[in-house]
């Protein structure tokens, strides 16, 4: 094996070159890539207030790697892991899993002692270059686009569009009253949101349009935040599925409308300049 270490939350467009790169070296050498990830944050344990949202959740991320021809080896990160020194964390990897390489990126550190350049016996170093016309892409810049409302801007970073997964779970079928029936999604806590507004976006082979908010105009300001997905040209339930929404722009601010029909021509609206941003 030739691995890489890293939380690579987002599997951005930084993350692939080194991905690539890993694959390259491993092609080169005989050695199978292995991306080492964690399962949860490190600073979850270290700084539980400072642990950021997250971008993509496991599947996803795992789906991202597979795809690129990369196996995932994700580690609890417990206290005992987070005291290792990168030596020795080198030398678990290479004992355990069978790494024989590795890569670290250019401004990488590993294990308690943050060392950049452990050395153990059988593991070859191998230094990945920058990312040459992109330096700017990291997970906390996208998580911030996305915070922002900038789905499109994140999808540049990210290489593919945003996207959240959930299952969907009953509601009060208001959508469907007004002639736009929903999906009411249910997100996992701890996942980076989009802003409050509605969205163009798709779900699965459908077009959608998505609000992402309070719904002013049929529910109180303090209600929790809600996801609601109207597939565009489908008929069926729902219920119980699990979906995952991949977010295209952001249409317009959520807003408390003066009566239903305000809503449901605002909706209407909503689906056309969905689809035309969709097809762009």
């Amino acid at each position: 094996m030739i691995a890489t270490v890293g939380t690579f939350d987002g599997v951005h467009i930084g993350h692939r070159y080194l991905l690539e790169q890993l694959c390259r070296a491993g092609r080169d050498r005989g050695l199978s890539p292995l991306a080492v990830t964690f399962d949860r944050h490190p600073l979850s344990l270290v700084d539980p207030a400072s642990a950021p949202p997250v971008i993509t959740d496991s599947s996803e991320q795992e789906e991202a790697m597979l795809a690129l021809g990369v196996k995932l080896l994700r580690l609890p990160f417990t206290p005992g892991l987070r005291a290792m020194t990168g030596r020795d964390f080198l030398s678990m990897l290479h004992e355990r899993h069978g790494v024989k390489a590795l890569m670290t990126g250019f401004n990488n550190h590993l294990g308690s002692d943050r060392d950049r350049a452990p050395e153990v016996e059988g593991v070859e170093l191998v230094r990945c270059a920058e990312l040459p016309e992109h330096s700017g892409v990291s997970s906390s810049r996208i998580r911030t686009l996305i915070a922002d409302g900038a789905v499109d801007r994140a999808a540049l970073l990210l290489g593919r569009p945003f996207t959240i997964s959930g299952t969907v779970v009953g509601g009060r079928q208001l959508g469907r009253q007004l002639g736009f029936p929903t999906a009411n999604v249910s997100v996992s806590p701890g996942h980076v949101m989009p802003a409050p507004g509605v969205y163009a976006a798709t779900v699965g082979d459908y077009p959608a349009v998505v609000n992402v908010g309070r719904r002013p105009t049929v529910d109180t300001p303090d209600a929790p935040i809600s996801v609601e997905a109207h597939l565009i040209g489908f008929s069926g339930n729902l219920y119980g599925s699990h979906l995952r929404i991949g977010f295209i722009s952001r249409l317009r601010a959520e807003r408390r409308f003066g009566s239903l029909d305000e809503l449901r021509d605002a909706i209407a609206a909503d689906v056309g300049n969905a689809l035309s941003a969709i097809r762009q």
